[in-house]
């Protein structure tokens, strides 16, 4: 985990469309495909917010947050992964549609 500026989280935010948004969503990601425990346990326990994850290729992805006030690279996925599996639901691997079905989901009213 390393801390970072504010521009710089802007800057990963803004450049690439983020793979995994939602601080929700990313530890779904982390926990259920990536079983990245250790990460996931750093993001409890610090009560990580604003989470994004990004990458480009096929490569081990950037997962980005806020802990209070301040801005964080938080770590790296376990596994290596293909960008277009989360930006293109004809992929093949339509791994958006994998984590809304395994997010819990809200009470509707």
């Amino acid at each position: 985990m390393k801390e970072i500026t504010e521009e710089k989280y802007n800057y990963h935010l803004e450049v690439l469309p983020p793979c995994v948004m939602g601080t929700e969503f990313v530890v779904c990601f982390l926990k259920e495909f990536d079983h990245n425990t250790e990460l996931v346990e750093t993001i409890e326990k610090k009560n990580a917010k604003a989470l994004f994850v990004t990458g480009e290729g096929w490569d081990k992805f950037q997962v980005y947050g806020m802990i209070g006030k301040k801005y964080y690279n938080l770590g790296e996925t376990m596994t290596e992964w293909e960008t277009e599996d989360f930006r293109y639901p004809d992929s093949g691997n339509d791994m958006a549609s994998k984590i809304m079905a395994k997010v819990p989901k809200k009470c509707e009213v």
